[in-house]
């Protein structure tokens, strides 16, 4: 027994259980294997209804149905947590993909032949809600109550957002044929009232854009390219400031994410191509780079490496190609540990099909809003993976065209997932790993055991 159990006995399961009810997961877990006692007081289903109400309102977690959680067991509650962390039980090696339960959308067809357009359906971080982008129009759906609630008379080709309690911050990028522009438009969303306000509507010009964006608290980030230079535009909607940066060279490959106070840029070394490194900015550094969205001027950029961040190599491992061609960056928070988050890095390069996996850790929250990250692991991902944007927590990847389902942090066989013919279009959720799919005439939505 450990020396600390006695005096965490004295406290009362009260006290322990209000303690424990205010902390992370890590710090729950940590305390069921004290001893018997305080293994008792983890396993409270109050407990676990606030660990994963929590989850939700991080948007980390897929509330399957019946959607409340008064409804689910203790044990049932652990196991949506499990979910969220290694992956559905049944996509482990071996075992043959289970579905647990099915929603099904019915949006009214775009025309005889079914839907027409991108059909980029996407289920938002929660779980709750899901955009459908139509020819004409972006459509948000209840998931729980399988209405549509709202829509806008655009169709983005690229669009993120952010759900919070009440309402969704969205993020879009339409292509106004009248003005020959993409348009940036970001929406304050009222879930409950349908209703929708308009926070920006921006003409992006001298730029491509050919990324979805990244929401993070009030800031959102563009991707962008002008000829070869890759930008990115972070845009604080909430004071209405923006900072246009040049992040490197397109023939650079870079990425970036976006932490609380931070921007993580990936890049190969600028000596040679033997090795990455993650460059890595405090945004309070960059306070004087702010300027008035009122006088954006896309012609005037700021190169990002000229300003003070810290470097962090990351080794090859005998792993990487002559030449990268393609790296991509996914930023997950962790649902056990506050502040902590996992940035995945995958390299693609050529002459050599070999795609490198690169996983580091952000810890949030040290003194003056400093950042600590270290690299934990480096290895190979499947040869056979296209991409991670569609990335889960626990590793997984889901290939579009094959309906392949690869574990991307190994190199392990991929499972595939049964999939209708008819299928026009796949999303994996970030979450829990539910598999979103777009038919000719309908939207299912799969939960895995």
């Amino acid at each position: 027994m450990s020396s600390l159990g006695p005096i965490l006995e004295e406290l009362g399961e009260d006290v322990l259980l209000q303690i424990l009810c205010s902390s992370d997961i890590y710090t729950t877990l940590s305390a069921s294997r004290v001893n018997r006692y305080l293994n008792e007081i983890t396993r409270a289903k109050q407990l676990w209804v606030l660990h994963v109400q929590d989850l939700v309102r991080r948007g980390l977690i897929d509330i399957p149905p019946p959607f409340i959680l008064e409804d689910f067991s203790t044990a049932s509650l652990i196991d949506l947590v499990k979910c969220v962390v290694t992956g559905p039980e049944t996509w482990t090696a071996g075992s043959v993909p289970q579905v647990s339960a099915e929603i099904t959308l019915n949006p009214v067809k775009d025309s005889t032949s079914g839907f027409v357009g991108d059909c980029r359906a996407k289920l938002l971080a929660g779980g709750r809600h899901l955009l459908f982008p139509r020819s004409t129009a972006l459509e948000l759906w209840d998931v729980t109550t399988q209405r549509l609630i709202w829509s806008a008379p655009f169709s983005p080709l690229h669009f993120e957002a952010r759900p919070a309690p009440g309402s969704i911050i969205l993020a879009a990028l339409p292509f106004d044929e009248t003005t020959g522009a993409t348009i940036l438009e970001i929406h304050h969303i009222d879930t409950r009232a349908g209703e929708s306000t308009a926070l920006l509507r921006l003409p992006v010009v001298q730029h491509d854009c050919l990324q979805d964006p990244k929401i993070r608290d009030d800031l959102v980030l563009v991707p962008m390219r002008a000829l070869l230079i890759e930008a990115v535009l972070l845009i604080n909607w909430h004071t209405q400031r923006y900072m246009l940066l040049e992040v490197g060279l397109f023939t650079e490959a870079p990425d970036v994410g976006l932490l609380p106070g931070h921007l993580f840029v990936a890049t190969p070394y600028s000596a040679s191509h033997d090795g990455l490194q993650l460059d890595v900015y405090n945004l309070k550094t960059l306070e004087p780079l702010w300027r008035r969205l009122a006088d954006i001027n896309f012609a005037v950029r700021v190169k990002l490496v000229d300003h003070a961040h810290s470097v962090l190599p990351l080794p090859t491992a005998g792993l990487l190609p002559t030449d990268i061609e393609i790296l991509q960056m996914v930023v997950h928070e962790s649902p056990l540990n506050a502040g902590i988050y996992n940035i995945s890095i995958y390299a693609w390069g050529y002459p050599r099909r070999v795609v490198a996996r690169y996983s580091c850790v952000a810890t949030i929250g040290k003194p003056n809003g400093q950042v600590e990250v270290e690299c934990v692991s480096v290895g190979r991902a499947p040869d056979e993976l296209q991409d991670v944007q569609q990335l889960s927590y626990a590793g997984y990847a889901l290939d579009g065209m094959t309906h392949g389902l690869w574990h991307a942090a190994s190199h392990a066989e991929s499972q595939v997932l049964a999939m209708a013919e008819r299928c026009e279009w796949t999303h994996l959720s970030t979450g829990s790993g539910v598999v979103t799919r777009v038919m000719s005439t309908e939207i299912v939505l799969s939960y895995y055991r």
